[in-house]
């Protein structure tokens, strides 16, 4: 392994949108053709199409593997991401950068069982103790600068990189049916119970559009209701995990009640791929996009309404993408800074 390469430790992401944000970063370095500067320590739970392309080290999902590894290879790079959002275990003399892309780690939020609760309130102790461990974070949003100010380490430098893939739509898809998606798995923070109860009550109204959800067997009470819903005449289709592109093609709206995100990726998908957002009026959603509609994601009554409204309105405004994709400018601050 040559000296002094840049270290992107990633030994905590194996799936999900942090998954998606890795495989997007390191894509984008081998493009970009910068590749040879950076050596990567992966997650060995992970999925990875690019290991003849790249340096690389499979490590182990634990602080004491990293512990071991910082301390035999820490004049090794010359600069380290922490891209699984916990710094170092030990204090390196070289430029650290942590990016920090889990909300839930830094804020509670109700609806967890309590051991849940327990082992992220811990996990967010443990970050905080090993924040100076780091010199900046690095974060999608401003939401995300906020919580880590407030939770994890007050005046700390915190720098707002966001970052996404996106494939730009080169027709629009002709929508013949009025449906409506939510991506998104069952934690939660999601708010499936209230939407389903939404769709229940629509049903009961004799307003049965057609509502598209992707939850996946990891999370059997929310599978096991929405086809109870649907035996009983609810308009519900669950895919599970699926090909999004397909459900964005045949929607018209993407419905989005989650109580918190970091970033909310799947609300850029959407407008990219033409749909109008109906979305919770909430931070983490005008940060991102600016919807067509908003309701109060805790009040059954405000979703109703905004889905009457959207189906009602044949001059609903479009939704618009208001971020800005920084992936250049967060290669160029590890290579450059």
């Amino acid at each position: 392994m040559p000296k002094y390469k840049i270290l992107i430790d990633s030994i905590y992401i194996n799936n999900s949108g942090g998954k998606v944000l890795l495989d997007y970063l390191i894509n984008s370095i081998i493009e970009n053709g910068s590749i040879g500067e950076f050596y990567f320590l992966l997650d060995p739970r992970g999925e990875y199409d690019y290991l003849d392309k790249i340096e690389y080290e499979i490590g182990r999902s634990s602080e004491k593997f990293r512990e071991e590894f910082y301390h035999e290879n820490k004049q090794r790079f010359r600069k380290v991401l922490c891209f699984g959002n916990v710094p170092p275990s030990v204090k390196l003399n070289r430029p650290v950068y942590t990016y920090f892309h889990n909300a839930l780690l830094a804020n509670s939020v109700k609806g967890y069982p309590m051991k849940t609760k327990l082992l992220k309130y811990i996990k967010r102790l443990y970050i905080k103790r090993k924040s100076n461990n780091t010199d900046s974070f690095l974060v999608q949003s401003q939401l995300m600068k906020n919580l880590v100010n407030r939770h994890i380490k007050p005046n700390k430098k915190v720098a707002l990189i966001p970052f996404f893939n996106l494939e730009k739509k080169s027709k629009q898809i002709i929508k013949n049916n009025i449906e409506f998606v939510y991506i998104s798995d069952g934690n939660p923070h999601k708010n499936h119970k209230l939407l389903l109860d939404v769709w229940g009550d629509l049903a009961k109204q004799n307003i049965k559009p057609k509502l598209h959800l992707t939850v996946t067997d990891a999370y059997p009470k929310v599978v096991n209701q929405i086809q109870s819903m649907k035996n009983s005449g609810v308009n519900l289709e669950n895919h599970g995990y699926t090909n999004v592109d397909k459900l964005f093609d045949r929607s018209s709206f993407l419905i989005y009640p989650s109580l918190i995100e970091s970033f909310g990726l799947g609300l850029v998908e959407a407008v990219n791929a033409g749909l109008k957002v109906i979305a919770a009026d909430l931070p983490y959603v005008r940060e991102v996009v600016e919807p067509s509609l908003v309701f109060n994601p805790l009040d059954k009554q405000s979703i109703i309404d905004a889905v009457k409204e959207s189906l009602s309105n044949h001059t609903l405004k479009d939704s618009q993408i208001i971020i800005e994709n920084k992936i250049n400018e967060l290669i160029d601050t590890l290579i450059n800074d």
